[in-house]
């Protein structure tokens, strides 16, 4: 694990004085800041514009059938659905576009084939450990958490709630990884094949689920920090694996078991009725306090450990595979 640890530093710092020598040569890369300013505009065309677009719509039916907010639960069930799960809607509706920005990307600038890029056959295996793995760090976390008494709950387990809204969340939640994935980790990560920076593509999708996830959230150093080990996490996995289903697994497992299920408060979409209600009353340093599990330090320490285990999994079982020569 020393030695682990130690081989991810040399290729930061290598990653570094690549980046360094870039600007220096700021003509030996052209082709790579054009892949890349041309995935931004993609996604703020289609991302950006098509949500307003979609609000817009939404709004219009609503308006177009009367609904208001007090004859709501008078309405057919399927305009409750709409109106009450508006944010999930509309996530779902940003990750296709997000999903759509990558797969033009891929076409337009990349030269290269989407789906065959994000390999999704033959990876079935990796994609339910990484399933497994996100559903059951926010169980250990709570675990600890109830062990120190820094948690409690609005109600017992034995009166844990399930209504068919957690179908619409698990289902957004799932879309919401695969297009983070497929773009951040996909189509960024593919943009530096063939260049000399090749920690760079990981270095800028870790930076980018920052500013996906960080920006006007209020969250500490400490979140931001998380956020980019977490980066770093999904990034590696891709990285040795080809696959973007370990960690859209892992994401999507996290964010479903901590907000959907346990309940805990945070910078997430969260369901309309989450099966328990987790609240942090003391310990705010290791949970987080109301911006959730992912701005406080136990976050960290697991995220740490999930870095470590994955290099050890993936020198074993991918130790063949070089991503840049696939």
């Amino acid at each position: 694990m020393k030695g682990c640890l130690k081989g991810g530093m040399l290729r930061v710092r290598g990653a570094f004085f690549q980046i360094v020598r870039l600007f220096k040569q700021p003509g030996g890369e052209i082709r790579l800041w054009a892949r890349l300013a041309g995935g931004v505009l993609l996604y703020l065309a289609l991302v950006v514009a098509g949500s307003m677009l979609f609000g817009l719509a939404i709004t219009a039916i609503l308006n177009f059938f009367g609904v208001t907010s007090r004859n709501l639960t008078l309405q057919p069930i399927w305009l409750q659905v709409l109106s009450i799960q508006y944010g999930s809607w509309l996530s779902l509706f940003q990750q296709v576009m997000a999903c759509l920005s990558a797969f033009l990307g891929f076409k337009w600038l990349l030269k290269r084939p989407f789906l065959k890029s994000l390999q999704l056959r033959g990876h079935g295996l990796e994609g339910a450990v990484g399933l497994l793995t996100g559903l059951l760090i926010p169980v250990l976390m709570f675990c600890l958490f109830r062990a120190m008494d820094a948690v409690r709950l609005g109600w017992p387990v034995s009166s844990a709630r399930f209504t068919p809204y957690l179908l619409l969340y698990a289902l957004c939640m799932a879309a919401v990884a695969f297009g983070e994935e497929a773009l951040l980790r996909g189509y960024l990560m593919n943009a530096f094949k063939g260049t000399r920076l090749r920690v760079g593509g990981l270095l800028l999708s870790a930076l980018a689920t920052v500013l996906l996830h960080g920006l006007g959230s209020g969250l500490s150093p400490l979140g931001y920090g998380n956020l980019f080990l977490l980066g770093l996490l999904l990034g590696y996995l891709y990285l040795r694996t080809g696959s973007v289903l370990p960690g859209a697994g892992i994401s999507a497992g996290f964010r479903f078991m901590t907000y959907g299920v346990l309940g805990f408060y945070g910078n997430a979409i969260t369901p309309v009725s989450a099966m328990l209600e987790a609240y942090p009353v003391s310990r705010e340093i290791l949970t987080g306090g109301e911006l959730g599990p992912e701005n406080g330090l136990m976050m960290t320490v697991f995220l740490i450990a999930a870095l470590a285990l994955t290099c050890l999994w993936a020198n074993r079982c991918y130790a063949d595979y070089d991503f840049f020569d696939s």
